[in-house]
């Protein structure tokens, strides 16, 4: 019989435990889904470097997004 050791990844600095503006909103649902931006980039049908700068606050999506565009499968 294996035994494997199975444990949760730490969580990384930069994240949004208690986010506060829309960018830690943005970036603390992507990361809770695990998906990087290229994923929400790919889903939201805009570059990947729009997201990043969701997340970081140099802007801001022009258009409200509907959550669910993020949960996986939809």
């Amino acid at each position: 019989m294996r035994y494997s050791k199975t444990s949760a990844k730490p969580l990384p600095a930069t994240f949004p435990s208690n986010p506060q503006t829309i960018s830690e909103h943005l970036k603390k649902r992507r990361m809770d889904l695990g998906l990087l931006q290229a994923d929400v980039a790919r889903r939201l049908n805009v570059c990947d470097e729009s997201i990043g700068n969701w997340e970081n606050g140099h802007s801001k999506p022009q258009t409200l997004l509907p959550a669910h565009h993020l949960v996986p499968g939809a």
